[in-house]
């Protein structure tokens, strides 16, 4: 990480408040109560204790994903009115936003997909990565809508089935999502439609089941993506955890996510997350 220390952006700070009140004084003549500004609605710039304090903590560009989200951004500057580079710059903001748990990427990756999400009608891809964005910050109602849209306009886009499922298991629809897992099944194939079912078990008081499913797709597949496996792992450490026979998914080491909240809604957006940057085929 880089740091930022007070002695590099006290000035500029304190220009910027400057700016502020100065706006604030021009507008109100002397003498004239009427006219007089209300109190500022924030609170008095922050000063830091000394120069060496650490203002704020930025991604190192050492980072392998922060290095991934440079190039795609390159790449998608390059061609702005492109979809697939929008979607894959949105679902790497999207993944690292899950990693660090840091909102301010999944705001960055809203703004990429914004402008399809003005056309008439919009692709059903961008509406399923704004639901996904959406779920991430637990607004799920609008989500939902969102998901409803897409799959109006694309009734067999497995992305949004899959979202829409686990957005029903986290809200507690345990039949709507099973219906939802059988469209998962019927759209992007048996074994994430097993992965899908699995996850449901295990919050239906079937974990030992949850367990015997998921353990199978491990199985089925050692040349499955990255983010596929993953995300299998992470429901396989819910489910041995829900009957005491596992590590706490806190502390289950998944190779190409090193540090995420464990639980099966945040397995499920890394997936997620990873379809939109690999696609499902990959």
């Amino acid at each position: 990480m880089t740091s930022y220390t007070r002695s590099a952006l006290v000035a500029r700070v304190a220009v910027s408040c400057l700016g502020v009140w100065g706006v604030c004084a021009a507008g109100t003549a002397p003498g004239d109560a009427s006219l007089a500004a209300p109190p500022a609605p924030f609170k008095a710039p922050y000063t830091p204790p000394t120069d060496g304090a650490v203002l704020q903590e930025v991604p190192s560009t050492a980072d392998p994903a922060v290095a991934q989200m440079q190039r795609l951004r390159v790449a998608f500057d390059a061609a702005p009115h492109s979809l697939p580079a929008a979607k894959q710059l949105a679902g790497a903001y999207i993944d690292y936003s899950r990693q660090i748990g840091d909102a301010h990427f999944a705001g960055y990756a809203e703004a990429v997909i914004a402008p399809w999400l003005h056309s008439t009608p919009p692709p059903a891809d961008a509406l399923v990565i704004q639901a996904t964005i959406l779920q991430y910050r637990h607004q799920f109602a609008d989500a939902r809508d969102l998901l409803q849209q897409a799959l109006k306009i694309d009734p067999r886009h497995p992305q949004a089935w899959l979202t829409l499922a686990t957005l029903d298991m986290v809200q507690g629809d345990y039949k709507t999502a099973a219906r939802d897992c059988a469209q998962v099944t019927n759209t992007a194939g048996v074994d994430l439609g097993l992965g899908c079912s699995g996850n449901l078990r295990s919050y239906i008081g079937q974990a030992r089941q949850s367990l015997t499913i998921l353990q199978h797709v491990e199985s089925t597949d050692a040349t499955a993506p990255a983010g596929y496996r993953a995300w299998i792992e992470g429901l396989l450490a819910e489910s041995a955890e829900r009957l005491g026979t596992g590590p706490s998914p806190k502390r289950i080491t998944v190779r190409h996510s090193s540090s995420c909240r464990r639980t099966i809604f945040w397995w499920s957006l890394m997936l997620i997350s990873c379809w939109i940057v690999d696609g499902p085929g990959r």
